[in-house]
């Protein structure tokens, strides 16, 4: 075994660099360009994200009669992320059909709630 080879890390087994693999976990989603990830969101953007991600909030819980349990809303630019638990599959479809009734979400939907 060559000197280069025992100082290989995981990373470089998977065939990716550091910077592309940092660029990944740094986007969190895998595949996702890590340049874009990087960027930086302008604050009137960032605000109108924040501003939709609370009215989301706020139409789930008045849709579901707030059951669903530690019910997070992250929005981007290209994705409404959903999490949180409920125990009937029934709410979780009425998180979703929340979000698709407001006019100005043109983002797609990810609805991880849990239902157990």
């Amino acid at each position: 075994m060559t000197q280069n080879e025992e100082t290989r890390t995981p990373e470089h087994l998977s065939g990716e660099t550091p910077s592309a693999l940092q660029d990944r976990q740094v986007a969190g989603i895998r595949g996702q360009a890590g340049a874009r990830a990087r960027e930086q969101v302008p604050p009137e953007v960032s605000a109108e994200l924040e501003n939709l991600a609370a009215r989301i909030e706020r139409a789930v819980r008045r849709a579901t009669d707030n059951t669903i349990r530690n019910l997070r809303v992250k929005v981007t630019s290209t994705e409404v992320l959903l999490q949180g638990r409920t125990n009937i599959f029934y709410r979780k479809q009425q998180a979703q059909n929340a979000v698709f009734g407001l006019r100005d979400v043109s983002q797609r939907l990810r609805n991880d709630i849990e239902v157990t």
